[in-house]
């Protein structure tokens, strides 16, 4: 709060950090007001669906996801789906928010040939571990910025990509509105993925961590979540190198 007061970070920026680490929230305040309503998809979300399942089997062999683990990094079978996803929507260019350690925007520089992927990848701090994590990747750049501030000129030089925005931070309710908001601004944008939504089960409610969740289901977009049943049952095994603790339930 004393970084807000003295102008270092926006004021949505600190309620993505208290958001993120507090809980319960009252699930029906939204920080700084409520998101757009999105105009409902005309799109088919079950033909849709269905087209995606039935690429899998011939885009995820193209995937090279095999990469060491990092700290609190998307695991493969997260990535694959992200990918896929890319891949089936004609996505040239991925923004994330949110790199961290790295782990994600290395699984993004080893999409294949046919993604011919810019790769623009923000974050607050710099991390010897994401430059080496992306190390040799001519199209990945790593920008040392408060998303906040930085992805909306980011994506106006975007205007004639295909975008996929990826969002890794902020957290919870607030990467949601942000989205939303990015969404609705950027026409550009034709797929959007957050990292840490979790199910609608007791456990995750009794700590106040499917608010997310619930947000986005509500949010008039068609969504997806790599946790559904039929997705880990096909392709869980791509984390069995990994070690994943309790994150079984990550969207």
């Amino acid at each position: 709060l004393a970084e807000m007061c003295n102008g270092e970070q926006s004021p949505l920026s600190v309620l993505a950090a208290i958001e993120g680490r507090l809980d319960p929230i009252d699930p029906d305040v939204w920080p700084e007001g409520p998101p757009p309503v999105l105009a409902t998809s005309s799109w088919d979300r079950d033909a849709l669906l269905a087209a995606f399942a039935t690429s899998l089997p011939i885009l995820m062999p193209s995937l090279d996801l095999k990469l060491p683990q990092l700290p609190d990094s998307i695991c493969p079978s997260e990535a694959g789906f992200f990918l896929a996803w890319v891949a089936l929507l004609g996505v040239d260019a991925v923004v994330e928010s949110g790199r961290g350690s790295g782990g994600s925007t290395a699984f993004w520089c080893r999409s294949p040939t046919w993604a011919r992927l810019v790769i623009f990848s923000i974050d607050r701090a710099h991390r010897k571990t994401s430059a080496d994590a992306v190390a040799g990747c001519a199209q990945v750049s790593l920008i040392e910025a408060d998303a906040f501030q930085a992805l909306r000129p980011l994506l106006n030089s975007l205007s004639d990509k295909r975008v996929g925005l990826f969002v890794d931070g902020p957290k919870g309710r607030v990467a949601v509105k942000l989205a939303l908001e990015l969404m609705a601004e950027f026409p550009s944008i034709v797929l959007v993925g957050l990292h840490d939504v979790h199910r609608l089960s007791p456990y995750y409610q009794s700590k106040g961590m499917h608010k997310t969740r619930a947000a986005l289901e509500e949010a008039g977009c068609l969504t997806f979540f790599s946790d559904e049943d039929w997705f880990v049952k096909s392709w869980a095994t791509l984390d069995r190198d990994w070690d994943l603790g309790d994150a079984g339930s990550l969207g």
